[in-house]
């Protein structure tokens, strides 16, 4: 993620990158990861909480590492259809990763793969 955010202007931070895994992975719009945010922030009982974040940020490890648990994994029936990917958001990650690298709007510099 780092070589697309920014638009791919790495601002000098890095020079070189790894590539894991070999490839992007289609990713969507925040919208499609609400619903296992919203299932965590119940899980952890902040539903009530005007600011679910923040509530977020003060449940106990062992209790917030419970509720995400219950989210979906790579060996779950969805497969690839994962809860915890990146998701565009058109500030950090301005579109999903295959047409920001079919566009060039990556970092340039030399990948290991």
């Amino acid at each position: 993620m780092h070589m697309l955010t920014n638009d791919g202007d790495a601002e000098g931070l890095f020079r070189a990158a790894f590539m894991q895994s070999g490839s992007f992975i289609p990713v969507g719009g925040f919208e499609n990861g609400q619903r296992y945010y919203d299932k965590i922030v119940s899980e952890s009982g902040c539903s009530s909480s005007e600011d679910t974040l923040e509530c977020l940020r003060e449940v106990p490890y062992e209790a917030l590492k419970k509720a995400i648990d219950k989210s979906p994994g790579v060996f779950a029936y969805q497969g690839i259809n994962l809860a915890w990917l990146p998701r565009v958001d058109g500030v950090f990650l301005t579109q999903p990763p295959q047409y920001q690298m079919l566009e060039g709007r990556v970092a340039n510099v030399p990948v290991v793969t």
